[in-house]
């Protein structure tokens, strides 16, 4: 899995380069054609930036605080340039603790035993060796998505969402997105995505599946 993201990951990085270059270009033409063009490709970037994010935190769940601890280390030695003072500099001292730290505790969200499990259940539901399992998102709000093997059908769910919307544990813009993913809403008020049980490709479809919805609607280390 951890080369397979590696692999990934660069070739988003090839394309981040590409488009950014693109961009350069377009807005250097002021007055030709493909200046109007720099807007699809910024879109086109930041799809892209999206992924390599999602990428980046499925190969390393610190990922996020390394990146804030190299941009704070980045402008405290920037601010050191022209303003000297001992407060900055025990700053940045601070910050590079922080960041050897986050180095040296660096985990893998795909390596833990609970991606594991996961894997697992998935492979049994839709080789018919369970019928249905919950994967928790939040435990205190009753926030889950529920497998289900029927026939040749495996379905998720995530029932209970009027109740949800009325909590603000989910949002009706989350709502959209899941409907984006192929879900609909049932006039049971649960959400429904269902899937042709063939084999190994559905179980790709669904870790896709749960990547989006885990990194794109809702923000991962949010959940229990």
């Amino acid at each position: 899995m951890e080369n397979e993201i590696a692999v990934a990951a660069a070739l988003y990085e090839e394309e981040k380069k590409r488009l950014q270059m693109l961009i350069k270009e377009c807005l250097e033409d002021l007055e030709g054609p493909n200046y109007l063009l720099a807007n699809h490709h910024q879109t086109a970037l930041y799809q892209v930036q999206q992924t390599l994010h999602i990428l980046y935190n499925l190969d390393d769940a610190l990922f996020d605080e390394k990146e804030r601890a190299l941009k704070s280390i980045s402008f405290l030695e920037e601010t050191l340039k022209t303003h000297k003072s001992s407060y900055t500099e025990q700053h940045l001292q601070n910050a590079k603790i922080t960041l050897a730290k986050l180095q040296t505790t660096s985990k893998a969200i795909f390596a833990n035993q609970e991606e594991n499990i996961l894997e697992k259940a998935i492979f049994n539901l839709v080789h018919k060796k369970v019928k249905k399992f919950k994967l928790v998102l939040n435990n205190s709000k009753q926030l889950y998505l529920q497998f289900i093997s029927q026939g040749n059908t495996v379905k998720i769910t995530l029932p209970n969402i009027k109740k949800h919307i009325k909590d603000n544990t989910l949002y009706e813009s989350q709502i959209t997105h899941f409907q984006k993913y192929g879900f609909e809403i049932t006039i049971k008020n649960t959400l429904v995505r269902s899937f042709q049980n063939k084999g190994e490709e559905t179980i790709s479809h669904i870790k896709m599946l749960l990547v989006n919805i885990i990194f794109k609607i809702f923000y991962f280390k949010a959940f229990d």
